[in-house]
């Protein structure tokens, strides 16, 4: 969670949040004001021009266990473009088998509140916030919320935690 209340932390502010955490999704959720009720819509960041290294001083950053020990932040999504689109598949697989008005397949955009982040991201839009009766919108938070889950546990299973293998010593 980046917020708690009604503030409105800046993209950077949020990215920091997630960036802190190991072995995180970060997932932002938005209710659209356009678009039918109830059409969902799973995005993954696409980067508008492929990457290249022009500042020389990152060519001689350090290469712990083959990751730089620092990134441009701007660039902190590129590591994990492809898990992100794995898990907007995932995510937008469920959006579309809860929502009939939605998409098969994720949407690749230039998202800003993911492009910091450094860990597998997706934003999740679900429309419309203009409904003349807001039970509407509220009754579309299950079906949201078993989506996702089920999107984030086909990405990331749960696996049992296997029980240690006892030392074997041998007798004298």
């Amino acid at each position: 969670m980046t917020r708690n209340d009604d503030s409105n932390p800046s993209y950077e502010d949020r990215a920091a949040v997630a960036n802190a955490y190991r072995d995180a999704i970060f997932v932002s959720l938005h209710v659209s004001s356009t678009g039918a009720t109830g059409n969902t819509r799973a995005y993954f960041y696409q980067f508008p021009v492929p990457f290249q290294e022009t500042d020389t001083s990152l060519a001689s950053t350090p290469v712990k266990q083959g990751f730089r020990t620092a990134i441009p932040w701007e660039e902190a999504q590129r590591p994990f473009a492809d898990q992100s689109l794995r898990l907007a598949n995932l995510v937008q697989i469920e959006l579309a088998h809860r929502f009939p008005q939605s998409p098969n397949a994720p949407t690749p955009a230039a998202v800003r509140n993911l492009r910091s982040v450094a860990a597998p991201a997706v934003a999740v839009e679900i429309s419309s916030v203009s409904v003349s009766d807001p039970i509407a919108l509220t009754s579309l938070s299950g079906p949201l919320a078993a989506s996702m889950a089920k999107g984030i546990a086909a990405f990331h299973p749960i696996t049992p935690a296997t029980p240690p293998t006892p030392a074997v010593t041998s007798q004298p």
